[in-house]
């Protein structure tokens, strides 16, 4: 088919551009018709700061779900193993990476995540399942550097007496820093301070209270 009868049939059927292919005289195809118009562009679009800030406040104060759609979201999300027991590859470990550097929380944010979280308690079954994926694991000689570099000029605040027992020997013992004492009789100060509700005892020794001083 020449130009010309081209050019005759886009007029006649009022289409154009190099998109549409004539199969015969009455009849053309769209290969890119599907296409998305902004496939692989990026920057197009973006919101201003101003506009930002107007939805921001129309949304502040709003619940995004209420329990009941909460409660729907959750059964229908019941037995979706999707991307479980997937790892994700070193290039999206990097990417998330390099994406949350330098982000630091606002005390707002801070604040609102901790108040979120207040009161939560966790099941025996979650509990079992965070101690069954922990298991075996060992930290990076680099991952203990960076802790105890982050631990380095932390402030602790000594206002608790602990009482501890020695349930093979029953003796009492007093304590301030839970922490310091634990480390060197390597102990976990974590796993001690649960024998106050969940564990019986941690290497033979149980706190038996706390009391706040001045």
């Amino acid at each position: 088919m020449n130009k010309v009868s081209v050019q005759s049939l886009n007029e006649c059927f009022n289409v154009s551009g190099e998109d549409f292919i004539w199969i015969n005289d009455s009849e053309y195809e769209q290969p890119n018709a599907n296409q998305p118009w902004n496939k692989g562009k990026k920057g197009l679009f973006k919101h201003t700061e101003e506009t930002k800030r107007k939805y921001s406040e129309t949304r502040k104060g709003k619940k995004v779900h209420s329990e009941e759609w909460k409660k729907h979201l959750s059964e229908r999300m019941k037995g979706n193993k999707l991307g479980l027991n997937k790892t994700p590859t070193p290039e999206t470990i990097k990417k998330r990476s390099e994406k949350l550097k330098g982000r630091v929380m606002s005390e707002e944010q801070k604040k609102k995540l901790s108040d979120a979280h207040k009161g939560k308690k966790l099941t025996e079954e979650h509990k079992k399942n965070i101690g069954k994926v922990n298991k075996g694991k060992k930290l990076s000689n680099d991952h203990k550097r960076k802790i105890k570099e982050a631990n380095k000029n932390r402030k602790v605040i000594c206002n608790v007496l602990w009482t501890i027992e020695n349930i093979c020997t029953k003796e009492i013992i007093q304590v301030i820093n839970l922490s310091e004492w634990c480390r060197n009789n390597n102990l976990s100060s974590g796993t001690l301070n649960r024998t106050q509700t969940h564990t019986k005892h941690h290497k033979g020794y149980k706190i038996i209270s706390k009391i706040l001083v001045e």
